[in-house]
């Protein structure tokens, strides 16, 4: 009786030491759990990527064999991309989107159509082409099945040099990520006046009352901004006189007036569209003129880096597939 009553006592002892154990166990590992909460970063949503890649930095891309072999360089802009050939020739190739037929949300693409404006610097020579200003921006091209057009980690570069085009003036190319903009560095002693360029591709030039040159095309007019100009003298801008002259049907030059002959001249054209949207499908469903001169115009945008403005009732895309809009320019 005694040894039944031992074996019992034991038996219930190691049961005990069993739920003991496992308690134990599992206080520790909930302890674990709170003590070490996973570290698996959660992963951006697509409208966050794309709302960043439309605000990243990208500008000159060098050619690496990823494209045709006449390009050394291209840059993005709200228009379309601008490409640098071997003989420092700019290609502006414009976009612009047709309107879609199928107004649904499964019109995912819409037909559209390119014009190609060229610059050619006339009675110059581009002596060197070489990128300047690398930014931190990686790019990485996998184009058709041919391995050999696959290149990745690409560098990126600010500026863009041409070099001396003409005797004392050299060219250098600025891409923004919306547009380019061509900087002419003018030595003491150099003549501005020799700065010519051919835009071939157009259906003509004209001067503005604004002072702008207005580039006919296919696809509506583009405008090269009023020009800028500027001296530095102990690190603070002087601004000079500047402005277009056209010399012949489709050529422009510059008139520079009350400049310092001692000192360096900055000219600064920018290549600017007349058009609203940005790089994803854009349409414009309205539009009206005010009695003030105003142009309303609504639409839709499927574009993560539409315009706007400061104060507006939403900055960014929203995140379905189309957002409205209404816009106003002057």
């Amino acid at each position: 009786m005694r040894k039944r009553v031992l074996l019992a006592l034991l038996l219930i002892a190691g049961l005990l030491s069993l739920v003991w154990l496992a308690s134990s166990q599992s206080t520790a590992s909930k302890s674990l759990t709170k003590a070490e909460p996973s570290t698996t970063p959660s992963m951006p949503s697509k409208e966050a990527v794309s709302a960043k890649l439309a605000t990243l930095e990208r500008g000159w891309v060098k050619n690496e064999g990823q494209w045709d072999e006449r390009a050394l360089f291209s840059a993005p802009g709200y228009f379309g991309n601008t490409w640098i050939t071997k003989d420092g020739e700019l290609l502006h190739v414009a976009v612009k989107q047709e309107e879609c037929k199928d107004k649904t949300i499964k019109a995912k693409a819409c037909p559209s159509k390119s014009w190609v404006i060229s610059e050619r610097w006339v009675g110059g020579k581009v002596q060197a082409i070489k990128g300047e200003e690398e930014l931190q921006t990686k790019v990485s091209y996998f184009i058709g099945n041919d391995p050999s057009k696959h290149k990745s980690g690409l560098s990126t570069y600010r500026y863009v040099s041409l070099g001396e085009v003409w005797s004392g003036i050299e060219v250098k190319l600025k891409a923004t990520q919306k547009t380019v903009e061509k900087l002419f560095y003018v030595q003491p002693g150099a003549d501005p006046s020799k700065i010519q360029v051919q835009v071939d591709g157009a259906k003509g030039l004209k001067l503005s009352k604004d002072g702008e040159i207005i580039i006919k095309t296919g696809l509506g007019d583009l405008k090269l901004s009023k020009p800028v100009a500027w001296q530095e003298r102990d690190g603070k801008k002087l601004p000079v006189e500047v402005s277009y002259k056209l010399v012949g049907k489709n050529r422009y030059s510059f008139e520079v007036a009350k400049a310092d002959p001692s000192l360096p001249i900055v000219i600064d054209p920018i290549l600017q569209s007349t058009y609203l949207g940005g790089s994803g499908i854009d349409g414009v469903v309205a539009f009206a003129i005010s009695s003030d001169g105003y142009v309303y115009v609504a639409g839709i945008t499927a574009s993560y880096n539409f315009p706007t403005t400061s104060g507006v009732v939403q900055e960014n895309h929203g995140g379905g597939f189309y957002d409205g809009f209404v816009a106003r320019l002057n």
